[in-house]
């Protein structure tokens, strides 16, 4: 469509199509056995068709709730079956809540969650596959702590979280081997 106003040919914007969805799946596979809702579901991609799912869900059986993953290597269209973050879901008796989980778009992945009252990371250098023991990067005062984020930009990994009162990060420089020591950020962290 062209307009002419005041001697000016213009040309309308065209119209953008709207976007396509295929039919939902359920990431978790064994989803009917669950006794109790999945929650928390976080998602990163590479942008090279590699996704990866985090969430934390209960567990049939044990009094604590575990984080799970499942990852695509077809931009979504499949998924593999779920497989728990923690090694030790089944005897470890706490819960493991709020996860997230971002890439370097290299093939290097990081996961960050809570373990009751600590906040551990989990890494994976095959786009989700398998995933590393986790690895505790701080101890919190007490169990209200929610994972913020965990990103990764120019060479560096930030976690955040919360810690009662405080906002917390810890920073990696070394794909997530090793990690700063906690620092508050707000201004109203106490002590």
């Amino acid at each position: 469509v062209l307009l002419l106003l005041t001697g000016t040919l213009f040309a309308s914007a065209p119209v953008s199509a709207q976007p396509s969805f295929g039919p939902t799946r359920n990431l978790q596979i064994d989803a009917a056995l669950q006794e109790d809702n999945d929650a928390a579901a976080k998602l990163a991609t590479d942008g090279a068709g590699n996704w990866v799912g985090v969430w934390y869900t209960a567990v049939p059986g044990h009094p604590d709730v575990e984080v799970r993953t499942a990852r695509s290597a077809d931009n979504g269209c499949t998924w593999s079956a779920p497989q728990y973050l923690n090694v030790d879901f089944a005897t470890d008796g706490v819960h493991d809540y709020f996860p997230d989980v971002a890439t370097d778009g290299a093939g290097l992945w990081i996961a960050a969650w809570n373990k009751n009252v600590q906040t551990v990371v989990a890494r994976s250098t095959d786009n989700g596959l398998t995933w590393s023991a986790p690895v505790v990067i701080s101890s919190m005062s007490s169990s209200t702590g929610v994972i913020g984020a965990i990103v990764y930009g120019l060479g560096a990994w930030v976690v955040t979280w919360t810690d009662a009162t405080s906002v917390r990060v810890a920073r990696s420089t070394n794909g997530g081997l090793t990690w700063s020591a906690p620092v508050s950020v707000n201004s109203s962290a106490c002590c």
